[in-house]
């Protein structure tokens, strides 16, 4: 056995404003200009004994053992460029991005594993042990922008944003928190990284700790949502990685099976729920909530009123209904009532916009069914046309 030197583990702690106070106790002389980098920040404070890091105005390299004050309103107000890298943020005027180091659960090694596997055929199973090697290091080269991500609460890249990432090509990633907040990555398109080769990795804990459910992909300039939308793990792993060069793939190691209930989830599971979700003002499930329901399974659903006061549906995760299965049922009146305009539908761990904004209606009756069971897609019926003017 081997072991290489480890690098501290960086978790972004998001956008802080600045204060009369600042937030942290102890300002680096920073590099001159063009050599002023996140690296060479985070390097600095690190040997200088500091966890905390932030960057401000592009050219301030800030240290601390803890941070004070508030985090800012907007969090895409620090995004100003690191002088000495563009591709990188390094805050803005009056206003920090914030990481913490922390030692690695880990230290890279080189060692020799034995990985047991079980394969079946028919009703025999066979038992293989498989001798391998395997190295865990961080990839050299140039400094670059890998790619660069947007946590957000809901499943289509909307609500509100729990991490701001930027990984590095010439690390071997970073963990971040989701804190059960997350069930998507908006993925910039600025960075290096292949297509297909953001690798997200899935682990219970907080820290990139407890069981470990193996590996997703996505690519730059894409919305990925995430595995059992955010249900059943509390942090990722992020880097830049071949999937075939996974250690999966490879047959070197195998994944903590799926729990039967998330962390994430409520202490007591209801089997019975079919699905649940809290109604919003806007369109994308931010803004005042109006409703917070649950559709029991085995029902036939029903009404919930609108009051002109809701615009989308943020759809749990929880629940059992099948993707494309949450019918929504558009009413003029309240209490399902007047005019019927017929049928959507949404999934579990997303977020649904109501039909024309829901100006157009005054209650829905939700329940979960089968798009191609209802009485329209079968031709038994047929919704009234859109009237000329808004219900609201």
């Amino acid at each position: 056995m081997t072991t290489a030197s480890a690098s501290p583990v960086w978790t972004d702690r998001g956008c802080y404003q600045d204060a009369s106070v600042p937030p942290f106790q102890t300002r680096l002389v920073s590099p001159p200009g063009k050599d002023f980098t996140r690296l060479k920040c985070e390097g600095g404070c690190w040997d200088a004994g500091y966890k905390y890091v932030g960057f401000k105005a592009g050219t301030e390299c800030w240290c601390g053992q803890y941070v004070n004050g508030d985090m800012s309103p907007s969090p895409k107000d620090c995004s100003m460029p690191c002088t000495g890298n563009s591709s990188e943020m390094c805050g803005g005027e009056g206003l920090f991005n914030v990481v913490e180091g922390n030692k690695p659960a880990w230290t890279p090694t080189t060692v020799s594993t034995s990985v047991t596997t079980t394969s079946t055929k028919s009703s025999t199973s066979s038992i293989t042990t498989i001798s391998t090697s395997s190295t865990s290091v961080s990839r050299a080269g140039a400094t670059e922008t890998a790619f660069l991500l947007m946590s957000h609460k809901n499943g289509d890249c909307t609500g509100d944003v729990t991490n701001e990432v930027l990984v590095r090509s010439d690390t071997d990633g970073m963990c971040i928190d989701t804190n059960c907040q997350v069930g998507s990555l908006d993925i910039a398109s600025l960075g290096g990284c292949p297509d297909g080769e953001v690798q997200i990795s899935y682990w219970q804990n907080a820290g990139c700790s407890g069981d470990w459910y193996g590996y997703g992909y996505s690519s730059r300039h894409t919305c990925r949502q995430l595995w059992s939308g955010g249900a059943n793990f509390k942090s990722l792993w992020l880097r830049c990685a071949k999937p075939e060069s996974d250690c999966v793939n490879k047959k070197t190691c195998t994944v903590s099976p799926e729990p039967l209930h998330g962390i994430c989830s409520s202490q007591q599971p209801d089997n019975n729920v079919s699905f649940k979700l809290k109604s919003h003002y806007h369109t994308d499930c931010t803004g005042d909530q109006h409703n917070d329901v649950s559709i029991k399974q085995n029902t036939d659903g029903m009404c919930m009123n609108l009051d002109c006061q809701v615009g989308s549906l943020d759809i749990d995760s929880a629940g059992n209904c099948p993707n494309g299965q949450v019918q929504i049922s558009y009413w003029q009146n309240a209490d399902c009532s007047g005019q019927w305009f017929g049928y959507g539908y949404g999934n579990r761990g997303t977020c649904r916009g109501l039909w024309k904004d829901g100006y157009k209606t005054k209650s829905v009756w939700l329940r979960c069914a089968e798009p191609s069971q209802d009485c329209v897609s079968k031709g038994d019926c047929k919704a009234d046309p859109e009237p000329s003017s808004n219900a609201c």
